[in-house]
């Protein structure tokens, strides 16, 4: 019997590798698609594949199940987000129906719902409704943990261990919902196996938030938790823009503070509850 394959995108990225690793680790065929093949994961088969540019016509040859994780980052201004990101995933999507992929699963983020605020949300729902127009499957991950080194979780671990005191967006009280990478993989492997799955978005993180401040703090471990100073949110998005005009990287997007601040306080975790998955609380 022949080994089923998935495709996926942005597979150097956090949930792209990570979700690769597990399709492989299944036994499945796996396919990279990637700007710079050579640079692919391991044991995946490499395809070139550019954000925003219309595709090859056999790129998606023989793929059973995509996974559409990549989105463009470095990109400021909301037509250029637009350009890349949401008409890439036009691109991409319509270029998967062609070639008769059975199973298209987005990659978005809580960032994305009504009335959010934020360039990267805002992105995501315009990228969510090209999706589900061709019959895909979205899922939106919350902040992603569990994975050493690597994302925004790592990122605020790193710097309260680092410094014994820490800047903070506000109060700090801003809730945040929380998905452990391994459980995300197992949502995955659920959606492309199932023959018939939940059409609603798919919430993929614990329904229990944590604070940003909590996080902080317990990133801290058995030690002493830093000291933490208030910044007013408005404040500091505005020196990160002007951080981000000068061409350089501060290590936290001015957007990723408006999608904090303005988040989803009401997710909907009903599509979830009716999945064998369940996402664990935040451990540090």
């Amino acid at each position: 019997m022949t080994a089923p394959t998935c495709a996926v995108t942005g597979a150097n990225g956090l949930i792209g590798r990570a979700a690769c690793r597990r399709f492989q680790a299944l036994g499945w065929k796996v396919i990279a698609l990637v700007r710079q093949p050579r640079l692919a994961p391991p044991g995946c088969e490499a395809r070139a594949f550019a954000l925003g540019e219309p595709l090859a016509a056999d790129v998606l040859t023989g793929v059973d199940v995509l996974v559409h994780a990549a989105y463009d980052f470095s990109l400021r201004s909301w037509s250029d987000i637009c350009r890349v990101n949401v008409v890439g995933g036009d691109y991409l999507f319509d270029s998967a129906t062609r070639a008769g992929v059975k199973r298209q699963i987005f990659i978005s983020s809580m960032a994305a719902f009504e009335g959010c605020r934020s360039k990267y949300g805002l992105g995501k729902l315009a990228a969510e409704d090209a999706a589900r127009i061709r019959g895909g499957i979205v899922i939106r991950p919350g902040l992603i943990h569990g994975a050493p080194n690597i994302g925004l979780a790592a990122q605020i671990a790193a710097l309260a261990r680092r410094f014994p005191a820490v800047p903070m967006i506000g109060s700090g009280r801003y809730p945040l919902y929380t998905c452990h990478i391994d459980d995300l993989c197992h949502l995955l492997v659920h959606v492309a196996l199932t023959e018939q799955p939940h059409r609603a978005i798919i919430t993929a993180a614990n329904s229990n938030p944590v604070t940003l401040r909590a996080l902080v703090e317990q990133a801290k471990g058995e030690g002493r938790p830093p000291l933490v100073i208030p910044v007013p949110w408005r404040l500091l998005a505005a020196v990160l823009r002007l951080v981000e005009a000068a061409g350089l990287r501060a290590g936290f997007r001015s957007d990723s503070v408006v999608s904090i601040v303005h988040a989803n306080g009401t997710p909907d975790f009903t599509a979830l509850q009716s999945m064998p998955v369940r996402f664990r609380a935040f451990e540090d």
